[in-house]
């Protein structure tokens, strides 16, 4: 019996280090199905996401449904990959592919995941919302009551 040789791998040139941020994405990608989890606010891109995603709960006026709740996360994990492919572009210096004369297929997916951002924001609605608010004599009642109560304390004290 005569062992074979294995296939030697071609040498591979440039840099072995990770010169995108694709690894770290596609993991975030993959634990986004817990909700907002994975994008820790010790991390500046978690800060910035839960950041949009108040935003856009604070635009609904405050209290939103289950159903905008789920909108609000898709048009969060929507912007974050918008923000990552924005970023790759940036740093490839070009978007036009010399030879063909034509764009990279980033750039055309970029323009679907903005037109996906826009569809969700729509659903949700672009227009500001106010908060509901408590009318005058709810709002006296509840003074009175916290004011009676703090007087109760302090007389118990």
């Amino acid at each position: 019996m005569r062992k074979t040789a294995a296939k030697k791998r071609p040498k591979r040139y440039g840099s072995p280090r990770s010169t995108h941020n694709y690894k770290s994405a596609r993991r975030l990608l993959a634990e986004s199905g817990r909700g907002m989890k994975p994008f820790h606010a010790s991390t500046r891109i978690g800060r910035a996401l839960r950041s949009f995603a108040r935003d856009l709960r604070e635009q609904l006026g405050g209290d939103v449904t289950r159903a905008q709740e789920a909108l609000i996360e898709q048009a969060t994990r929507v912007q974050f990959l918008l923000w990552v492919v924005d970023s790759y572009i940036a740093e490839s210096g070009s978007v036009v592919n010399k030879r063909k004369r034509t764009l990279f297929p980033i750039v055309r997916e970029r323009q679907s995941l903005a037109d996906s951002l826009t569809r969700t924001l729509t659903a949700l609605g672009l227009e500001r919302r106010a908060r509901p608010t408590e009318g005058l004599q709810a709002y006296l009642a509840r003074v009175a009551a916290q004011g009676e109560a703090a007087a109760e304390a302090a007389e118990n004290g």
